[in-house]
């Protein structure tokens, strides 16, 4: 299972490669992959179902606490894996994308001062 493992990474790479994505962007699909290979073994990802898929996600949420950011680049890698690399239509285009959390602006110390005389 593990040469297999391997050759589905090594595929990922090329085909990453190939469409001109970042070394930084390759090797964080890769790695989002590898969690989720791991998550789900020794079931190969194309025998996985979209709720198995959306239960992964949820449990990326709720268990490991990621951050929508973190989140949003797992959904972009395994949305290349069945998407574009194995051609197969997912429920996954129809996952809510975590939205980031709002940030208040910051005050400079002079104006918060003045707006608290």
């Amino acid at each position: 299972m593990e040469a297999e493992q391997e050759r589905l990474f090594e595929v990922v790479r090329k085909e990453l490669t190939l469409r001109n994505y970042s070394p930084k962007t390759i090797k964080a699909y890769r790695s989002c992959l590898r969690s989720f290979v791991r998550y789900f073994a020794p079931r190969h990802p194309r025998d996985l179902a979209d709720e198995d898929i959306r239960a992964y996600l949820l449990h990326l949420i709720e268990e490991e606490q990621l951050t929508p950011s973190t989140i949003n680049q797992v959904i972009n890698a395994l949305r290349f894996l069945y998407v574009d690399l194995y051609r197969r239509p997912m429920t996954i285009q129809d996952i809510p994308r975590p939205q980031k959390e709002g940030k208040l602006p910051a005050l400079r110390h002079a104006f918060a001062t003045h707006l608290l005389e």
